[in-house]
């Protein structure tokens, strides 16, 4: 009975170190897309996320990790984040771009544009898994 508390203890310290927790609270309104080929990524540190979706009044507002910004903004955004990673992290630079399934392409592809001017060319778009059931 007394190795117990050594054993709960462990296996906290264990869930306390392996447990990732969100860093930004998603201020737009998103239904993400569904996708049949979804795989979950890996490096978490070199990662920006880009939220595109709607506020209450049905506007679609572009969010970058925690900041709302506008389309013009987020080039600027993603260099002073850029800016703070060390020389590898920024070769390995990841744009997680979550966008609500209905979103016009044009901002997307405005979007794109404005990553590509600033350097970040690695981008993922987000989807949950489409279930089996649901294709037929």
């Amino acid at each position: 009975m007394a190795s117990m508390p050594d054993l709960i203890f462990t296996v906290l310290f264990f869930f306390m170190i392996v447990t990732h927790m969100r860093n930004e609270t998603v201020k737009v309104k998103l239904q993400v897309p569904q996708g049949t080929e979804v795989t979950k990524s890996s490096n978490k540190f070199s990662t920006i996320n880009i939220y595109i979706g709607r506020n209450n009044y049905g506007d679609t507002q572009i969010q970058v990790n925690d900041r709302m910004c506008s389309l013009g903004q987020v080039g600027a955004l993603v260099q002073n984040f850029k800016a703070n990673l060390s020389e590898e992290s920024q070769e390995n630079l990841i744009i997680n771009l979550r966008a609500d399934r209905n979103t016009d392409m044009g901002i997307v592809n405005d979007l794109k544009k404005e990553l590509r001017d600033v350097g970040a060319l690695t981008i993922r778009y987000s989807a949950t898994e489409k279930s089996p059931s649901a294709s037929k």
